[in-house]
């Protein structure tokens, strides 16, 4: 079976002009996927990221440690409307690799993400698997 060269983002959001421009700024380095429920989520195929809109889901330190038992190789990113650092303990405590302010500025969630996208395939390169086929599969 061979991987796709771009690793896929699955958007967990209800914000459809967000996720709009979330497909803008991977647009050509990942295949973003929105996401609506956690049934969805689960039945989706691996992710090499799954960023969650911190706005549309109640307690995300809980769905970032379910992700992370669920979906041990995903990177997880959650984007905040007005992010704190004790959250960020908690998310980062609780599995999630960033976290974030939630901006519907392109350039800058672009620059964001597109820094996840980098780490990920970072990570394929130190596992060995290069090249056209490279796809993230795990963060250590």
């Amino acid at each position: 079976m061979t991987r796709h060269p771009m690793p896929r983002l699955l958007a967990v959001t209800r914000d459809e002009a967000w996720y709009c421009q979330v497909c803008q700024a991977v647009a050509g380095k990942a295949r973003p996927r929105r996401v609506g429920s956690l049934n969805q989520l689960d039945d989706l195929l691996p992710a090499g990221a799954i960023l969650v809109d911190g706005a549309a889901v109640p307690d995300v330190d809980l769905l970032a440690t379910w992700l992370r038992l669920r979906r041990g190789t995903a990177m997880i990113a959650v984007a905040a409307p007005v992010p704190e650092w004790r959250d960020a303990v908690t998310l980062m405590r609780s599995g999630a690799f960033d976290y974030f302010s939630k901006t519907h500025d392109l350039p800058e969630l672009g620059c964001k993400l597109q820094g996840l996208l980098r780490v990920l395939l970072l990570i394929d390169k130190e596992e060995g698997v290069d090249g056209p086929e490279a796809q993230a599969h795990s963060v250590r």
